[in-house]
């Protein structure tokens, strides 16, 4: 009887624990619960944003001038990918003389032998970056240029002292000085550094050009070469003097001299002014003149020398005479 109430009991039980496992399992229909929302990350885990770094700055061009445009070229970047701006503080000499968001620094602002840096400062727009300095470019000196040159007189001819006429430009302000070549035909004339050629080394057809090299006192600009001039045919020189006034026997005579700067021969004539009965010899020069009671008055006397290729040298001058007493005729 006693065993027959325990195996009751046990059979119960199983039954119970079989209920519970089924109840458990759901017969594979009932919805899983929601698992519970994490919580957020305290803020000390949160991602901080960095400020943006300047890795190299240069400055362009390489060799600048007080005429020049100096530009930097910054290399920068931002850890978090944040777009990065620029400023720039420059200066000259330790002073400051710019700050500004432009890369470039105009002329102007330096000159020759000043020395131009760049600190540039990056920002993300929240966080500003450390500045990075450039190395420092030296300002230097710029060679004076020849802006033209030209051979004076125009046109020149034989028996002209030429001349060298040269301007030029400095941008540092320098004082130029200049060394001068002279050319004749092709060659150099030796000995002849000045901006002045003596006339007795040139002739009537020759070809003259010059050139000049521009020095400021540290540098030589680019030499210059003018543009060749031919030496023109030259006219005669009448260097005589003439006399006063007639002779006793009332006889004008001038013995008229000239010279042609060509080496040219030349032949004398008299203009239309001059008195009747004045004569002259084309070849010797030699002028005459015999009064007579006719021969009274101021008469212009024009005394004209050419040579062979038509050029003139004319003498002009007054002359005022009075009419030589008449000889009483003979009973």
């Amino acid at each position: 009887m006693r065993f027959l109430l325990e195996e009751r009991i046990f059979r119960a039980l199983c039954l119970a624990g079989l209920a519970l496992l089924l109840s458990g399992c759901g017969g594979g229909n009932e919805t899983p619960p929601t698992p519970a929302a994490k919580a957020p990350s305290p803020p000390s885990q949160r991602t901080q944003n960095s400020p943006p770094v300047v890795r190299q700055v240069m400055l362009t061009p390489e060799k600048a001038y007080a005429f020049s445009s100096i530009t930097a070229i910054v290399s920068g970047q931002d850890p978090d990918g944040d777009p990065v701006s620029y400023s720039y503080e420059w200066r000259v000499n330790g002073s400051v003389v710019s700050r500004a968001e432009e890369n470039t620094l105009k002329p102007g602002s330096f000159h020759k032998g000043d020395q131009v840096v760049v600190a540039v400062t990056p920002t993300d727009g929240i966080l500003v970056g450390n500045p990075k300095q450039s190395d420092p470019l030296p300002i230097l000196n710029s060679s004076p240029r020849v802006r033209s040159l030209a051979i004076l007189p125009r046109p020149a001819s034989g028996g002209d002292r030429l001349q060298i006429q040269v301007e030029s430009e400095d941008l540092d302000g320098d004082t130029v000085s200049y060394s001068y070549e002279w050319f004749r035909n092709g060659e150099l004339v030796i000995g002849q550094g000045t901006e002045n050629l003596p006339p007795e080394l040139v002739r009537k057809g020759d070809r003259i050009s010059a050139a000049a090299t521009p020095f400021d006192g540290e540098t030589r600009g680019a030499r210059v070469v003018s543009a060749e001039v031919t030496i023109t045919n030259s006219p005669p020189v009448i260097a005589s003097q003439p006399p006063v006034g007639p002779t006793a026997n009332n006889l004008y005579v001038y013995p008229v001299k000239a010279s042609d700067p060509d080496g040219d021969p030349v032949t004398f004539s008299l203009g239309p002014s001059v008195p009747k009965g004045m004569t002259i010899d084309p070849q010797s020069g030699k002028l005459q003149w015999a009064l007579s009671p006719e021969s009274s008055g101021t008469f212009l006397i024009e005394i004209i020398a050419t040579d062979k290729d038509g050029a003139k040298g004319v003498q002009r001058y007054l002359m005022t005479v009075s009419a030589p007493a008449r000889t009483p005729s003979r009973p």
